[in-house]
């Protein structure tokens, strides 16, 4: 048996705040969908919390310059956040580069039913707030 001392390294969990395209937020949202691919440059750590928000991305420009994208019947919408919101934790990583040199996919699970709604500043900055409290801290 050896005297050296056992060393264990701790994850401090995180919050990363990200974009979600509309078509697969909502089969986050509906139970669906239980990863994510990413980018692998924010240090994702299994335990780490991702707050999506709905995003829609840009798909032109009107005249007046406000950006669009279009809805599923063609209609031109703005582009951007629509408010819409929801958390998952991550529960597992794996490097794709065999296949997507940078590149991972993240195992997820809802971290609560109750956060998903819209989203105003108060609210986000509160479900923020409420993660900080149980040891999560915002990746920057």
């Amino acid at each position: 048996m050896s005297n050296e001392p056992l060393t264990v390294e701790w994850h401090h969990p995180k919050i990363h705040v990200l974009k979600e395209w509309p078509e697969y937020f909502a089969e986050v949202v509906q139970g669906r969908k239980h990863y994510e691919i990413r980018l692998n440059d924010r240090g994702f750590e299994v335990g780490d919390l991702l707050l999506l928000r709905e995003y829609r991305p840009r798909m032109g420009v009107t005249a007046d310059g406000k950006e669009i994208a279009f809805n599923e019947k063609g209609e031109a919408i703005l582009a951007g956040y629509t408010g819409l919101w929801t958390v998952v934790e991550i529960t597992s990583k794996f490097a794709m580069d065999g296949i997507t040199s940078g590149y991972c996919a993240l195992g997820t699970k809802p971290f609560d039913a109750g956060l998903v709604g819209l989203l105003p500043e108060a609210v986000f900055n509160a479900c923020l707030t409420i993660c900080e409290m149980q040891g999560y801290e915002e990746a920057k």
